[in-house]
């Protein structure tokens, strides 16, 4: 199943920025739209995702960077401030999926909005996109975000007590290939950060799931976009304003 299938495109102006959306847009949405480092930006609503021209891989209403997406068991819903979200049914098996290396090699930016149901869960899975080697974040049984590198099961990146079920989150994790700095923003706040021993660049990606483990996502996720730039980065403080009044107006994060 195509992940632009559960999309519906009102046209295009042939603009620059791709503009493929009925408007009105606010200057954040516009700004980001015509972004050249946001890369991937996958988004279960009609009205508001503005896709960029020449890169959408066989879907008019999501950028896809270079590689595509396929989808297997997650379905349209309303599940974030009553906004159209992709919503996981948890388990073995269903995620979106890459078809190739997602994450740039170089840093990168991993951005989302999340509302989960249950606890324990993979937020994505990067290195393998049929296996659980490589990187994964996940939310624990403590209701924090941990970070497991090559199958470990010691988490190297942690805070807890703060994604309780039902919590309603903007989640970015970030990374400069230079340090192998890994951080992680809350609702555009710095959590916590941590130097990786290995490069976590030009990856394949699992979004939902790993695909090899029974603790899949369960519960709604949006607005999923990868940059190709450190959103943590002080050279980045417009890129991040963007997408923070972006996210805001339409999750109220």
């Amino acid at each position: 199943m195509s992940l632009g299938s559960m999309q519906v495109v009102n046209g295009a102006d042939g603009s620059a920025a791709g503009l493929g959306r009925l408007g009105p847009y606010s200057a954040a949405v516009l700004a980001l739209a015509a972004d050249a480092h946001l890369k991937c930006w996958l988004d279960a609503d009609p009205l508001w995702q503005l896709p960029a021209a020449g890169s959408t891989n066989g879907a008019p209403a999501d950028r896809q960077g270079s590689n595509g997406f396929t989808m297997t068991g997650v379905t349209a819903a309303t599940g974030i401030n009553g906004k159209p979200t992709f919503n996981f049914p948890g388990g073995a098996g269903p995620g979106i999926f890459s078809t190739g290396n997602v994450l740039p090699a170089a840093d990168w930016t991993l951005s989302l909005v999340g509302k989960p149901s249950t606890s324990a869960e993979i937020l994505f899975c990067a290195g393998s996109a049929t296996s659980s080697s490589g990187m994964g974040i996940e939310r624990n049984a403590s209701n924090g975000i941990q970070m497991i590198v090559n199958g470990s099961s010691a988490p190297i990146l942690s805070s807890n007590g703060i994604w309780a079920s039902g919590t309603i989150l903007h989640v970015e994790v970030c990374y400069t290939q230079s340090t192998k700095l890994m951080s992680l923003l809350i609702n555009g706040v710095l959590n916590t950060s941590h130097t990786l021993a290995a490069d976590q660049s030009n990856l394949t990606l699992c979004l939902g799931d790993d695909a090899n483990s029974a603790n899949g996502w369960k519960g709604d996720l949006a607005e999923f976009m990868v940059w190709d730039v450190d959103l943590s980065a002080v050279a980045n403080p417009v890129r991040q304003a963007n997408l923070r009044t972006h996210i805001t107006a339409k999750f109220g994060v």
